[in-house]
């Protein structure tokens, strides 16, 4: 059974406890799979109740006395860590209404009250201040007790998950698609290894998943001196992981890079050219940082420095170009969705 499916079914557990009638009053409850990165359940309930009261704001899993009440019913899934986001669900009458909420501007220290701030924003809008017997289908929620002594209907399955926010919002809407963890990226790459002053540029392709960037990487240069041209090329698969968020949509990043290293010359006579190669790994670390630009599109950059052992091109004794040693890298990619 997957994280949204359990969600709808103890969420379709709570609406069957508010059966049978007296005197009507209305009560939140909150549950949920997850909570957005830099969040905890209790702290996130507790600026809850104070935004919402005088209304009653409870855990799901507390078992409170709603007979006759009005029943909200507020689910949290889908979350991602970059960037921080969650998707809102609001039960009414067994139909779900959804927002997706983002807290990639937001410090750290400030995301609880952020999101309670947008829970109860998204309960006043899409149930709190709906008239009873207003039309599921008119872009607003209804909310009203069940009948006496018949259970709740059925929870309809979850519509299509809503859009991801721009880089300048918050709060979405209730349509729309929500980000894909797994996201296919394609990015340039330019690299300085100092000594001997070589660069080397290139490309990689690869997923970007939540934590985790999985790329295939290609760099190469050419290098003219009077005995001739030599080239160096270099084919690494290079996976990098996203260790802790410094500050809002910038995190630390440290990654590896396994690969083959070939060089080649075109010499001049009465020079010499031959060809080689040699296998190629690096150790790196390093910034990285990803927004959204548009609806299902990302753009990230990363800069990071390393250690490669790797291959150094050589002409009458002299070291022209190399892929080993100490270097830094710039990279800058676009991720885009997979429909």
């Amino acid at each position: 059974m997957g994280p949204r499916r359990a969600l709808i079914s103890l969420l379709a557990f709570g609406a069957s406890l508010g059966s049978a009638a007296a005197e009507p009053s209305t009560l939140v409850r909150l549950g949920g799979t997850c909570v957005p990165d830099g969040t905890t359940p209790d702290r996130t309930l507790s600026i809850l109740q104070a935004e919402l009261a005088p209304v009653d704001v409870t855990r799901l899993d507390e078992v409170p006395d709603v007979r006759g009440a009005t029943v909200v019913l507020i689910g949290v899934d889908d979350c991602t860590s970059v960037p921080p986001e969650a998707t809102i669900t609001v039960w009414i009458d067994g139909a779900p209404r959804r927002r997706r909420v983002s807290l990639a501007d937001t410090p750290i220290d400030a995301r609880d009250r952020t999101f309670a701030l947008a829970l109860a924003e998204a309960t006043r809008d899409l149930a709190l201040s709906t008239a009873p017997g207003a039309p599921a289908d008119s872009g607003t929620a209804v909310v009203a007790p069940f009948p006496p002594n018949t259970p709740p209907a059925a929870p309809a399955e979850p519509a299509a998950p809503p859009a991801r926010p721009d880089a300048t919002t918050s709060v979405v809407g209730d349509s729309g698609r929500a980000e894909s963890s797994v996201l296919p990226r394609a990015g340039a790459l330019l690299r300085f290894v100092p000594w001997p002053s070589t660069w080397l540029g290139g490309g990689e392709l690869g997923v970007a998943l939540r934590r985790t960037t999985l790329s295939a990487r290609v760099l190469g240069t050419e290098r003219s001196v009077a005995q001739g041209t030599a080239r160096l090329l270099v084919v690494a698969a290079a996976p990098s992981v996203n260790v802790v968020e410094l500050l809002p949509r910038t995190n630390l990043r440290i990654g590896v890079e396994a690969g083959y290293a070939a060089g080649s010359g075109d010499a001049r006579q009465p020079a010499r050219g031959s060809s080689g190669g040699a296998a190629h790994f690096a150790g790196t670390v390093g910034l990285g940082t990803r927004m959204a630009v548009a609806p299902g599109l990302s753009l990230d950059g990363f800069v990071e420095g390393g250690y490669a052992s790797s291959l150094t091109l050589r002409a009458d004794g002299a070291d022209l170009a190399t892929a080993g040693g100490p270097f830094a890298t710039l990279g800058v990619g676009l991720g885009f969705p997979l429909d």
